[in-house]
């Protein structure tokens, strides 16, 4: 019976030990990681010129947002959208060396301003798509601080090749099939334009027209499905906002937003 209780108090303590070396492993990962992390923000600022405030991601590993400037960077006329481009590539190529991502492709999808602030918008693609939210580096200038803000939001995570076997068209109908069989609408349901004659006919689903948000990454429990999405507008019954997801490569539903849905 002793026997036995000290190998009980032996694998209790066994497994104490291991515990507690993985905490201090972890913790060891952590520290080291922060300090390499410290050390890439001040290279950074010694590379490139910039001077001010760099708000780390450690959990992440990545210089998460940055507001300050850059020597060689300024925007002395917020009108001149050619300038701005100019000034804001090249702090893309300043930025890309240090966010670790070799295979990284970056589109410019907008550019706004006024008379004391700008603010353009880098789209992240991963094997040519975008992803639903984030995914991309935002850079805003304000005159009247003189500073830019630069936010990473760039996905790191590897996102396998994906082939869309469903088009848009094909989209479209599945999310109206759904509609009818699933969510118990008229099989009159049309996701089409409706003339001005149809408008008489409450019985049936009138859209204006289909908001194709575009195809695109969609998280999921730590994975990112290839998705088409679209919004729809309002049809008979209240609701505010209706819009569908369709995998791009089963084409299954991945999920519908629809507020007038309890």
């Amino acid at each position: 019976m002793k026997f036995k209780a000290f190998l009980v108090a032996l694998l209790l303590m066994s497994l104490f030990i291991v515990h507690a070396f993985e905490e201090v492993t972890e913790a060891e990962t952590k520290a080291r990681k922060k300090k390499e992390l410290d050390a890439l923000a001040e290279r950074f600022k010694a590379e490139t010129g910039f001077t001010g405030d760099i708000i780390q991601d450690y959990d992440n590993y990545k210089m998460r947002v940055l507001r300050g400037k850059f020597s060689d960077i300024s925007f002395p006329n917020l009108t001149d959208t050619l300038a701005i481009r100019r000034e804001c590539d090249a702090i893309v190529e300043m930025i890309i060396p240090y966010i670790g991502c070799p295979s990284l492709t970056l589109t410019k999808t907008f550019i706004g301003y006024n008379n004391t602030s700008m603010q353009t918008y880098y789209q992240q693609l991963v094997h040519g798509f975008g992803f639903e939210w984030s995914g991309g580096l935002s850079i805003d200038y304000t005159s009247d601080m003189d500073r830019v803000k630069i936010v990473d939001g760039i996905i790191r995570k590897d996102i396998p090749p994906a082939r869309v076997k469903y088009t848009f068209p094909q989209a479209v109908e599945i999310a109206r099939q759904h509609y009818i069989n699933v969510l118990g609408y008229p099989d009159t349901l049309s996701f089409k334009n409706p003339n001005s004659n149809d408008l008489k006919y409450p019985g049936s689903l009138f859209l204006k027209t289909i908001y194709y948000n575009g195809t695109k990454y969609v998280y999921d429990k730590g994975q990112y499905v290839l998705c088409h999405i679209f919004g729809i507008s309002v049809p008979y019954g209240i609701a505010g906002y209706r819009a569908a997801y369709i995998d791009a490569q089963t084409g299954e539903v991945f999920k519908i937003v629809d507020d007038s849905i309890h």
